[in-house]
């Protein structure tokens, strides 16, 4: 329904109301005055809230951003990428009912092996469009260790059967193991657990969908 409290915002009817009636028009519809539409030249205006602050691989991040334009934001999107050598990715966002803003979480899966997050956000009118300067956040890998290092620290006490890995920056096949002075045999292995992570859509919880 067109807008009469002088916005350029359209209000919505309820089916209850009305019928949809796709090609035609009811009285309701239209404005008594043409509106005279002026030329803008005025961009968006983006204000990034997105917490910055490192993060840790099992962890998200949210995207969040206040967008205002003096007419109307026709387009929002967050762009992302976590590696430097491929294109950003586009993700096309709508303004919160609750708080106005424009969302999108990034879920670990997508984070797991990186080191960097890089975003920047994108606004347009329908006439000019705004960008923000690309930002950066890092992604904390705990697990990444250097040199010559073993799953057990000197003067620890083990007992039963343990399994000892040692690990380097070097290639596996140079890395030897004794012990009381005799070499053992040894097979590849990794160092940490590894996460499997799964983009599962239109699953059915009521035949419990499952990744066998």
């Amino acid at each position: 329904k067109y807008p009469l409290n002088g916005t350029g915002e359209l209000l919505r009817i309820s089916t209850s109301e009305h019928k949809p009636s796709p090609g035609s028009v009811f009285q309701a519809q239209i404005p008594q005055q043409k509106r005279v539409i002026k030329p803008d030249k005025e961009k968006p205006v983006i204000e990034d809230l997105t917490d910055r602050k490192p993060v840790r691989p099992a962890e998200s991040i949210e995207l969040k951003a206040d967008i205002k334009d003096k007419n109307l934001v026709k387009t929002a999107a967050f762009y992302y990428r976590t590696n430097e050598k491929k294109p950003f990715k586009r993700i096309l966002a709508e303004k919160d009912r609750n708080d106005s803003l424009y969302h999108h979480i990034l879920y670990s899966p997508e984070l797991l092996g990186q080191d960097q997050l890089e975003y920047y956000i994108a606004a347009s009118d329908g006439e000019n469009e705004a960008k923000t300067p690309v930002k950066m956040i890092d992604i904390e890998q705990t697990s990444k260790s250097h040199g010559l290092r073993m799953n057990v620290e000197p003067e620890d006490t083990i007992s039963g059967t343990y399994l000892l890995k040692a690990t380097s920056d070097v290639s596996p096949d140079k890395i030897k193991l004794w012990i009381d002075g005799k070499r053992q045999e040894t097979r590849p292995a990794l160092e940490k657990e590894v996460y499997f992570a799964f983009d599962a859509r239109k699953t059915n919880l009521y035949f419990q969908n499952t990744v066998m």
